[in-house]
């Protein structure tokens, strides 16, 4: 379970103070499908930057299995995020000289199988070998 206790991100621009969280509270359990909904700049990716670690509140906390996660290293919330969590960026970051098959083994270049295996997964075996200018928006999104 993920539960954010009263959690809040503040951070300045230009000036002045953004709230982009403001005291949330939520709980997420094992096996439930959450969706966050809001008007662009409302605070959608902020939240979950802060409920998997890449951000760590202003106030309150995030807790996974019970345990706060802006009290664990780097490394550990690194680890954490690969274990257990799942990103789709807005903007997909690829690098753009290697193929897909290559973006996707990026952490693991020895594992080009299980690299074959993840693209069949997303339907895009067949563009293996291209490069993100060759592909569709959603294309680079399912490599990324």
């Amino acid at each position: 379970m993920i539960r954010a206790d009263r959690t809040s991100l503040i951070y300045e621009d230009h000036g002045r103070k953004v709230h982009a969280c403001d005291k949330i509270d939520l709980e997420i359990h094992q096996g439930e499908f959450v969706g966050i909904l809001g008007p662009s700049g409302s605070g959608k990716s902020s939240l979950l930057y802060l409920l998997s670690g890449l951000k760590s509140p202003t106030s309150g906390n995030v807790y996974w299995e019970g345990s706060p996660i802006h009290l664990r290293s780097d490394d550990q919330r690194s680890q954490l995020r690969l274990r257990e969590f799942g990103f789709v960026f807005q903007q997909p970051y690829l690098i753009g000289y290697l193929t897909a098959l290559e973006n996707v083994i990026l952490s693991d270049p020895a594992n080009w199988r299980h690299g074959v295996e993840l693209l069949e997964e997303v339907g895009l075996s067949s563009n293996a070998h291209r490069r993100p200018h060759e592909l569709s928006v959603g294309e680079r999104q399912r490599v990324a």
